[in-house]
This record gives structure tokens, sequence and C-alpha cells, in this order.
């Protein structure tokens, strides 16, 4: 998936909010990150095109933001040198890039002593995890989210990761 074409299938899959609530909630937004700090780091080309090109949904569902100041865009985390910030989740935990692992993207839970979390194998699957919660959840089928996304990232389903958490307590709650 291209970044246009990331950008476009995200916010078609945005639910149907009346234009003034649509313009009030920003849903359209997206953060792009500087091309100069995003070459500085050893990122796929497709990842770091996402990232300069269109970004990341300045908020996205479920419960994650990518709007971090941009001085803190692509730094590390105090404590985890390997770790470079590139949003955060509900809780205040930051949403990585582990460089340790060729970019994959994790989330440092500081109630559970720092744990990593994994999200995502890269910026790219993602995107495309994104897309397909959003779709998955306003089509009512969360049960189906899970096998959509793990077949596209198969490590992103495994007990304890975050996508796994997210759709057992969508499906749970009735999507």
């Amino acid at each position: 998936m291209t970044p246009t074409e990331f950008k476009s299938r995200y916010i078609a899959s945005l639910p149907d909010v009346p234009d003034e609530l649509r313009e009030e909630l920003d849903l359209e937004r997206f953060v792009a990150f500087d091309p100069q700090v995003v070459a500085a780091h050893e990122l796929n080309p497709q990842d770091a095109a996402i990232l300069t090109e269109v970004g990341l949904p300045n908020s996205a569902s479920p419960w994650l933001t990518f709007d971090l100041d941009p001085k803190r865009r692509l730094s590390p985390i105090e404590g985890f040198p390997q770790m470079l910030a590139i949003g955060s989740n509900a809780y205040g935990d930051y949403v990585c890039l582990d460089m340790d692992t060729g970019a994959e993207v994790v989330y440092i839970n500081h109630d559970n002593l720092n744990a990593r979390v994994f999200i995502n194998a890269s910026v790219s699957t993602l995107a495309e995890s994104l897309c397909l919660y959003l779709t998955h959840r306003h089509k009512g089928e969360p049960k189906d989210l899970l096998t959509a996304i793990g077949s596209i990232d198969p490590d992103a389903i495994a007990d304890g990761t975050f996508w796994n958490h997210e759709t057992t307590a969508l499906a749970e709650n009735g999507g």
C-alpha cells in the first residue's frame, strides 16, 4: 500500500459523522515526520515513505495518538536508547519503533515494569492494521478482525500483543 493509498483508505474507513463534528474532532488530520529525521534512521523505504509523505493519524482507534511534539518524534526514550518515539496510547505509554528488532512497532507499558508490548512488525503493517480495525469495527465484524490482522502480520495477533488485547476486548464488548 502506498502512503497515499493508506491515507485515503484510512479516511474512507472513518465513521460517518456530520461534517462539523468531523472538522471539530480533526479526524482526518495526519502527522507527517521530518524527512531529515527519518533519513537519520535505518527504516525500510516503505515505512520511511509513510512517515514522511502522509504520516500517521493524529488520533487513531483504538486509543493511539501520533501527535507528539515534533522534537520528540523519532527521539530515543529515556532509559531505552533503541526505542524511538512515534506516539502514545491512552495510558500514556510511548509507542515506539524498536530499532534493535528492525523497527518493530511496540509500546513500553509503564504500568508493567516497562514491559515491551508488540504492536506490529513495521509501520506499514501498523498502517494496514489501523485501516482493518476501522473497517471491521464499523461493519460490526470484530470476530474477523484478528484473522484479518493476522493475515498481514502473524506475530501481531499472538497472546499478549496489542492487537490481540484490543480485538478481544472489542469482541467481548459487542463491537
